[in-house]
């Protein structure tokens, strides 16, 4: 191998300006001994000639060619024609900063990395907005060297393969690659790597900016369905085969119920629906006491719903509905009376301290239906990521994109909503993205 870092970069009509965007942060790298191997998957005469324009100007610029469309066969391609120690995978829409390539390099080579994962960042358009992300919320899995054995948390992050790098030798020692029948064959490729690494780590640079722009997503979604169930049963031989399908029963499950029910509230037609549906009677059959334990208070939710049939309750947040579950016992109303108690004594305890809400949901509608017992209290504002809903009012107070908080600059953030722990991470990224030093009071 003659090359320290290749990357692979499959492409299929990307636009002008991100790809230009994407090729100019790859020009800009500081390490410079690497390789580009762009796969083209039958892109138009214009952005081919861009491409081939890269090619003949640039030596270490490589295209070739897959007629399939498929993003894993692309890959495959790239992986076969490598010749750098270490293997990136990059989308032709997303870039790198310009030492990406030399931090990562540096720290994987120095601790003889088979995969080492970061954070990232997520460029959100057309609102023009960077988010820092993290991989795993809890600090103590960055940093250290691990395996599936001893830190099996890992298998717990989204399922990205762009965010990071994969020693070359260890892919092709262990026969790893994308499976070429299926979309979103990135969830098998995460298990496979996750699972037979002997030497993982995450660490807290964030080097690469994921863009995200709008596009058909349940049209995209709505296709590529079939192919999600295919992907996790593949996901199921593999644990099986290997005979830890026991050891890793519990996050299995918990990822598979979590994308199908996210997943269902996209999809169209009643044939499709209820493929879906019972595949999650599939799962929610397999669930033992220890996989229970997993489960959010959302999914523990969607299970609820699920067995009882009334799954698109769920997908309208239609709450109110009472709940018998062993596991979730308390139901809609139960949740706001209690919540209202638990607001007033925090309102009361931080007099004189200016404090954002945050969430403009369904569940905050009705708790500031009555907005009495916020007399005295200093709220600024309530944060939402909803854009929909900027500029408007809820409980006499405006609502604010999460930016705005650099012009509110609260001393507290209490959010309020049903489940105000699925905003931590959020909530935390926003901390150190703006670098502010707010409490965030979780009621």
């Amino acid at each position: 191998m003659t090359k320290k870092i290749s990357i692979i970069m499959p492409n299929l009509n990307t636009e002008e300006s991100y790809l230009r965007t994407c090729f100019n942060s790859i020009l800009s790298q500081s390490l410079n001994d690497i390789e580009v191997l762009v796969i083209d998957n039958g892109s138009d005469e214009l952005t081919l000639n861009i491409l081939k324009d890269y090619e003949e100007r640039y030596d270490f610029i490589k295209l070739l060619f897959e007629s399939n469309g498929r993003q894993g066969k692309a890959r495959n391609l790239g992986i076969k024609h490598a010749q750098g120690e270490y293997i990136a995978f990059l989308d032709s829409d997303d870039w790198l900063s310009p030492n990406a390539c030399e931090i990562l390099y540096d720290i994987a080579k120095k601790d003889n990395l088979d995969i080492l994962k970061t954070n990232y960042y997520v460029y959100e358009q057309p609102v023009q907005r960077m988010l820092y992300k993290k991989l795993l919320s809890n600090p103590c899995h960055y940093g250290n060297v691990y395996n599936i054995k001893t830190k099996r948390e890992i298998l717990y992050g989204n399922p990205y393969i762009w965010n990071g790098l994969y020693k070359t030798r260890f892919l092709k020692d262990n026969n790893i690659l994308f499976n070429e029948s299926c979309v979103n064959e990135d969830h098998l490729f995460f298990w496979q790597t996750n699972i037979l690494a002997e030497r993982f780590k995450l660490v807290g640079n964030a080097e690469i900016y994921y863009r995200k722009y709008p596009t058909s997503t349940s049209k995209g979604i709505y296709s590529d369905a079939p192919d999600i169930i295919k992907i996790f049963k593949l996901i199921e031989k593999f644990l099986e085969e290997k005979g830890i399908i026991d050891d890793y029963k519990d996050i299995f499950l918990q990822k598979r119920l979590s994308t199908y029910t996210y997943l269902y509230r996209y999809l169209e037609g009643d044939k499709l629906k209820a493929m879906y549906f019972e595949e999650m009677l599939k799962v929610l059959e397999d669930l033992d006491e220890k996989s229970m334990e997993t489960l959010s208070e959302a999914d523990l939710l969607r299970a609820f719903l699920i067995k009882s049939k009334n799954i698109d309750c769920w997908n309208k947040y239609q709450f109110s509905i009472k709940l018998k579950d062993q596991h979730s016992p308390e139901n809609f109303q139960y949740k706001l009376n209690r919540f209202k108690k638990e607001l007033q004594k925090a309102l009361k305890e931080n007099k004189n301290k200016k404090i954002c809400l945050y969430g403009a949901g369904e569940f905050s509608q009705e708790l500031l239906l009555d907005n009495t017992f916020f007399n005295n209290s200093d709220i600024v504002g309530i944060l939402d990521k909803n854009d929909m809903l900027e500029g408007s009012e809820l409980g006499g107070y405006q609502v604010f994109l999460p930016q705005k908080i650099l012009d509110l600059k609260p001393d507290i953030i209490i959010p309020i909503m049903l489940f105000p722990n699925a905003v931590k991470g959020f909530l935390t990224n926003m901390q150190y993205f703006y670098d502010m030093d707010f409490d965030v009071i979780y009621l």
